[in-house]
């Protein structure tokens, strides 16, 4: 059985309750060098990060030049044409795999999309060709870029995590069982659906979760002593 690490895109309409980020741990990835292994600051990074885990069980990542605007503009710009097809056409995305793929959602407040290998390129395009039958190249590339920028980062994370608790040599068989998704999600507000609570409380069952929301933060996370 495959391991799984979800990239989740949240699109959000509404302001729900929010974790301030100045009580969740900040990683700087800025530093060349704290990606590295063996470095200092490779393992100043890792045990701040480990640290963050085990306090909170997750952390913001600093990406200095990693998400341009130019892909902020071009791909997630378009999550919101993406939801704007009609139900029956999001619907009919689905496809018969062993992790998510196609329409997903929780309840009236919810809706989600996903690609079930996030990091094959032929899954992606299979996706896109479903929504634009000629083509979406802003798209398509798009996804390609960040799914294999997510992808190195969580692999860096990943191998920090293991050398910290010395099971190191579960590494490399680890990395080859991984299985990266897409989930695109989208939030309503309020006002049109009378829910206030856009995915029940949960944890994740996947190993790793890379998070990446738009301008409206509503990311709620428990701590360890569930505040």
């Amino acid at each position: 059985m495959k391991d799984q690490s979800d990239m989740h895109i949240s699109h959000a309409n509404q302001t729900m309750g929010t974790q301030t980020v100045a009580k969740i741990p900040v990683v700087d990835f800025s530093n060349e060098d704290c990606l590295k292994p063996g470095t200092s600051s490779w393992l100043s990074i890792s045990k701040s990060i480990c640290h963050a885990l085990e306090e909170l069980g997750c952390f913001v990542a600093i990406l200095p030049g990693k998400v341009s605007p130019e892909l902020h503009n071009t791909f997630f710009g378009t999550l919101g044409e993406l939801f704007d097809f009609p139900t029956e056409i999001k619907v009919q995305s689905s496809f018969e795999k062993p992790y998510p793929s196609g329409y997903i959602t929780a309840n009236a407040a919810n809706e989600g999309l996903g690609i079930g290998y996030a990091t094959d390129p032929e899954d992606t395009r299979r996706f896109t060709h479903h929504f634009w039958p000629e083509g979406h190249d802003s798209f398509r590339e798009g996804a390609d870029l960040y799914a294999k920028m997510m992808e190195e980062l969580d692999q860096v994370v990943t191998r920090m995590v293991f050398e910290n608790y010395g099971v190191e040599k579960y590494h490399d068989d680890h990395i080859q069982s991984i299985v990266h998704t897409y989930r695109f999600n989208q939030y309503k507000e309020f006002d049109k659906t009378g829910i206030d609570e856009g995915i029940p409380a949960h944890t994740d069952k996947t190993f790793s979760t890379t998070l990446y929301q738009n301008h409206v933060k509503g990311l709620e996370i428990y701590s360890k002593d569930n505040e």
